[in-house]
């Protein structure tokens, strides 16, 4: 084998070639004059942590070596002390969770019920898919080519791109088929149930294409520099703060600009605040660094933006119905199959349409709910009525379900005393067996050898 001149491999695939490629243990890693270590953060987690010691092991004390992290926790100021002699710290910001100058950051406070409602929305109004709305231009990620938005869907300059990101991968999965049905440009979903070669080819698909969306988790929170993102949005809150400055950080990237919006719920508001914006804050505390809300309360824009999510909610919700339903029958499909080559994610199959369960057709796949017929209307609240049926069914299934294991793990606690209760019992009938036999007379029976045999009369 011949010595490479650059090595470039995550750690458990450099032990990997260490212990099984033959000829790889032959190059000369003493001539080794540089490491460099990237995402240095969680190359020092709890998952890198023992790989990365061995790898160090094998490598020459008299390198130079370079962290790179946009995020600096204890663990890496640890290594620095530990590894590196003279080292030179090179910050570009004076917090390690402030962000850079062209990020614009906002919150917007939603109800649980109408939060997949409201990401629609505001994904139509960034695309200008509908008609704008005072105080929302920020989000614009393309400008109409005519005045006029009757057909602002294909008369649009392209100016960016969205990332939205999930915490789950069942949600990217659901989320990547709902916007499909009210969104006219590309969806792209990337999550770690993917193989690496359909990540690749997400990933190219969404750097391709001038004006797409991209549904993830956190898996492209790091490492990715697409320059065309101008919008990232939070649908699920963040663990913590490092994970959001990373997220938000695939936007406005080499001096750009672009816009981060969080997602809040009446469930995970007090959270944000007390893991997320107690961290953005600066040391002084100063009021201006709070990260401000996108729409006013009981402004006009408000009212507006509530008009338009509850024409939408209705639609909304049964789009997602049957995303659950075609994320549930490939979960089953991609279990089932183990052959190489034979996992089909949400980007291989059809979009479920609204039409394939409302019975009127000609309603627009990007259209409003306002503008179905009555008829279609009355067959959505249908199908809203036997889907709440349904999961009320569910609730009551599950709730019986619940109380029917908590009454079997009840028993299994009191067998052993059920136990001594029929062992007792069963002593006490055998002995009285024993002393009424002891009250019958025997007689003596005929036998033909030495011992006598007796038979109960």
């Amino acid at each position: 084998m011949r010595p490479p001149h650059i090595i470039i491999a995550t750690p458990g695939r450099f032990t990997d070639h260490l212990k099984r490629t033959k000829g790889f243990d032959e190059i000369k890693l003493q001539n080794l004059r540089f490491l460099v270590i990237d995402e240095a953060d969680r190359m020092l987690g709890s998952d890198f942590d023992s790989v990365l010691e061995k790898v160090l092991v094998v490598l020459p004390t008299k390198r130079q070596t370079f962290l790179f992290s946009a995020t600096m926790t204890e663990k890496v100021g640890k290594l620095q002390r530990a590894s590196l002699r003279d080292p030179i710290k090179i910050s570009t910001r004076k917090s390690k969770f402030q962000s850079v100058a062209g990020l614009r950051q906002f919150v917007q406070l939603v109800p649980q019920a109408d939060l997949d409602a409201y990401l629609v929305f505001l994904l139509r109004i960034a695309f200008c898919i509908t008609p704008p709305i005072d105080g929302l231009e920020t989000l614009r990620l393309s400008e109409p080519s005519d005045q006029s938005h009757e057909n602002s869907e294909s008369q649009v300059e392209s100016t960016g791109s969205a990332i939205v990101f999930t915490r789950t991968r069942d949600a990217s999965n659901r989320l990547s088929l709902l916007l499909r049905q009210f969104l006219s440009v590309p969806v792209v979903t990337l999550n770690g149930d993917m193989p690496q070669a359909q990540r690749l080819g997400a990933l190219a698909k969404f750097k391709r294409v001038p004006m797409s969306v991209l549904v993830a988790t956190d898996v492209a929170s790091r490492g990715l520099d697409i320059p065309q993102v101008g919008l990232v949005v939070n649908y699920d809150v963040p663990l913590d703060a490092k994970t959001y400055m990373h997220r938000v950080g695939r936007t406005a990237r080499a001096g750009r600009e672009g816009c981060a919006l969080t997602l809040l719920t009446q469930f995970s508001a007090v959270f944000y605040l007390k893991e997320i914006e107690s961290h953005l804050l600066t040391t002084s505390g100063a009021a201006q660094e709070k990260v401000p809300t996108l729409i006013a309360p009981y402004s006009a824009t408000d009212v507006a933006a509530e008009a338009a999510v509850q024409e939408l909610s209705q639609e909304v919700k049964v789009a997602m119905v049957l995303a659950r339903k075609t994320v549930e029958g490939l979960q089953k499909r991609n279990k089932g199959s183990r052959a190489p080559g034979a996992f089909v994610s949400v980007d291989d199959v059809k979009t479920p349409s609204t039409n394939e369960v409302v019975v009127p057709t000609g309603t627009k796949r990007t259209g409003w709910a306002s503008e179905a017929s009555a008829e279609a209307k009355r067959s959505i609240a249908e199908v809203l009525a036997a889907t709440s049926v349904g999961e009320n069914v569910a609730a009551e299934e599950t709730a019986a379900a619940e109380a029917s294991k908590r009454m079997s793990s009840r028993s299994k606690k009191r067998r052993p005393g059920f136990k001594r209760a029929y062992q007792h019992r069963h002593d006490e009938r055998k002995a009285a067996a024993s002393r009424d036999r002891s009250s019958f007379p025997l007689k003596k029976s005929s036998t033909s050898g030495k011992r006598k045999k007796f038979k109960r009369l």
